[in-house]
């Protein structure tokens, strides 16, 4: 009889109340979390919520991003490969909440797969960095399928990590695709402003002026951009860059097209339509 009333205790008042302490300590902890700049102890709150609560969505939130902030890109992994496996299991009581958190942390998944390919290669590491790109391209494949309110987004995000391995006709397509889903000028502006960074992280530096330009009759009065196509000109090595610098030192801005039409096939747009230019053309 005891033994019963003892399991009954338990089961009826217990329990309840021992939940419920659970319950506000994790709250506590995640306040403390969001709110501590110490991201080692932000990661020492969170792994104690999911020590009470293993599903909780939101300490694998915080932890990540104070994993991520450490460039603990290994772990940081192995979270959001674990977040998104219980997001996955909800099947069928899906709530926007619930997809909110699929997106974020394929976001994130995407985000650590590039950084960590991008610290291997820095490093020199004999590790197979390939399968960090294709995984985080799978990532956007479904993010453009999951959310496609922001797919112009994604394609941009897609081209960001083609241009990171370096492939440069994978770049092309993304940045094509977007240009042709949207009607928004913001968003082709912002497209034009990746194929800008792009070209001169290439070494194409008239190309990367072409599409500032491009960017810059949407947005004419974008002070960043125009700092960037500055900045770019003036640091530009090639002969006809020194020779358009010094030309054009004392004018103003909108008289340096000149520099885009040096280009024998007079059209740098060219490249989006996946055309060749000139063979003598000069764009290095």
């Amino acid at each position: 009889m005891q033994i019963f009333l003892k399991q009954l205790l338990d089961e009826k008042f217990l329990k309840p109340v021992k939940n419920e302490v659970n319950q506000i300590k994790n709250n506590l902890l995640l306040e403390i979390a969001s709110n501590s700049c110490d991201q080692n102890y932000v990661i020492s709150c969170c792994n104690e919520v999911l020590v009470n609560d293993p599903n909780n969505i939101s300490a694998y939130h915080h932890k990540v991003l104070a994993l991520l902030e450490l460039d603990k890109f290994e772990v940081a992994l192995t979270c959001c490969n674990q977040a998104l496996e219980i997001l996955n299991s909800f099947v069928g009581e899906k709530s926007h909440d619930s997809k909110v958190d699929l997106i974020c942390f394929l976001e994130f998944k995407a985000y650590t797969l590039l950084n960590r390919y991008k610290k291997n290669q820095s490093s020199g590491k004999n590790t197979d960095k390939e399968k960090d790109i294709d995984n985080a391209i799978r990532c956007y494949d479904q993010l453009l399928k999951k959310d496609p309110e922001n797919r112009i987004k994604y394609w941009g995000k897609k081209g960001v990590i083609f241009a990171a391995a370096g492939k440069s006709e994978e770049i092309t397509n993304c940045y094509k695709q977007a240009l042709q889903e949207t009607e928004s000028k913001q968003d082709k502006a912002g497209i034009y402003i990746l194929f800008s960074k792009f070209y001169e992280e290439s070494d194409f530096p008239k190309a990367a002026v072409y599409y500032y330009n491009e960017a810059l009759k949407i947005d004419p009065k974008n002070v960043v951009v125009t700092q960037q196509k500055k900045s770019l000109i003036k640091s530009g090595n090639n002969n006809f860059f020194k020779e358009m610098k010094s030309a054009n030192e004392d004018k103003d801005e909108g008289e340096n097209e000149s520099i885009v039409n040096a280009c024998n096939c007079k059209n740098y747009g060219t490249f989006l339509n996946n055309e060749k230019c000139s063979s003598k053309c000069v764009i290095r």
